[in-house]
C-alpha cells in the first residue's frame, strides 16, 4: 500500500481528530504528547502501530519533524460530482484556481477556508497543480484533510457545466468587472481565481457570470493567491454573517 506521511505534533493530531486511519505512527522516546497518549489509551488496538525511536533518528529522516510522524494511506481527491451536489445542496462556496505550485499557497487557501466554514471543495487542474503531498497538509496544518479536493483535467468545461446547473461563477481578476465588495453574492457560487503566474484569460472571463477586482492602493501586479482567496472568502463570510 502506498503511503503519504503527516509530519508535526498538529498535523499529526488534526489528522487523528479527523479520523484518518493511520498505517504506522513514529514517536520520539519520552517525548510527552498528552493527545495521543489519551488517544492510544482509548485505542488499544492502535499500541502495536506504534514505533519509538530517538528523536535524533526521527529528524535525521524527517527534519523539522517535531518527534512525530504519521504514515497514512496516499491523499484521496474527492469525486467532482459528488463535491459538486454536496455544494449545491449545502449552498456552499467552490474555490477554484488555474494553477497552485506553492504548498504553503494550497495550505494557506485550505486554513483559511476550513476556518471560514463556507467552502465546499477546493478545485485544482491535474496538470497545472501541485500533489497533495505530507508537506502541503502540514503546510495547512491537517485542514486539507477536512476540505474535499477535486483534481480535473479541463476547468473551462467545468465552469460550465456548473452554470448548467445554476451555480453562479465569479472571477477574480486585477481587470475585474466590479470591486469585490460591491457584489453581493448568493451561494451556491464558485470563486476563480488564476495561477500563481498567470492571470486569467480574457477568454476564460468571458465564460464566466460575473468578474471581480481587490483594489489595491499601488500598480502592483497581483496579490498572492491565498491573500486574494482569503479577501474574497471573508467578504462572503461577512454578507452571509452581518447583513445590514
Amino acid at each position: 500500500m502506498k503511503s503519504d506521511l503527516v509530519i508535526g505534533v498538529h498535523p499529526v493530531i488534526n489528522a487523528i481528530k479527523e479520523g484518518i486511519e493511520f498505517r504506522e505512527l513514529l514517536i520520539a522516546r519520552n517525548k510527552r504528547l498528552p493527545f495521543i497518549e489519551e488517544f492510544l489509551e482509548k485505542n488499544k488496538d492502535k499500541r502495536s502501530l506504534v514505533i519509538y525511536k530517538n528523536l535524533s533518528e526521527i529528524e535525521r529522516l524527517f527534519p523539522n519533524s517535531q518527534g512525530i510522524v504519521m504514515f497514512i494511506k496516499r491523499f484521496e481527491y474527492a469525486d467532482e460530482e459528488e463535491t459538486v451536489l454536496n455544494a449545491i445542496k449545502s449552498k456552499k462556496v467552490l474555490l477554484a484556481f488555474s494553477g497552485i505550485m506553492d504548498v504553503r499557497n494550497i495550505g494557506a487557501v485550505a486554513r483559511t477556508a476550513q476556518a471560514s466554514g463556507l467552502v465546499g471543495g477546493i478545485i485544482l487542474p491535474k496538470h497545472r497543480s501541485l500533489d497533495i503531498t505530507p508537506a502541503a497538509i502540514k503546510a495547512s496544518t491537517g485542514s486539507l484533510l477536512n476540505i474535499p479536493v477535486v483534481r480535473l483535467s479541463n476547468l473551462r468545461y467545468f465552469v460550465k457545466d456548473l452554470k448548467k446547473r445554476g451555480v453562479n461563477v465569479i472571477g477574480v481578476e486585477k481587470k475585474g468587472s466590479i470591486r469585490y465588495d460591491m457584489l453581493k453574492y448568493d451561494l451556491p457560487i464558485c470563486c476563480v481565481f488564476g495561477s500563481e503566474s498567470k492571470s486569467l484569460s480574457d477568454v476564460f472571463l468571458r465564460d464566466l457570470d460575473q468578474s471581480v477586482y481587490i483594489p489595491m492602493a499601488s500598480d502592483f501586479n497581483s496579490l498572492n493567491l491565498s491573500v486574494a482567496s482569503s479577501i474574497l472568502l471573508y467578504e462572503i463570510f461577512r454578507q452571509k454573517n452581518f447583513e445590514l
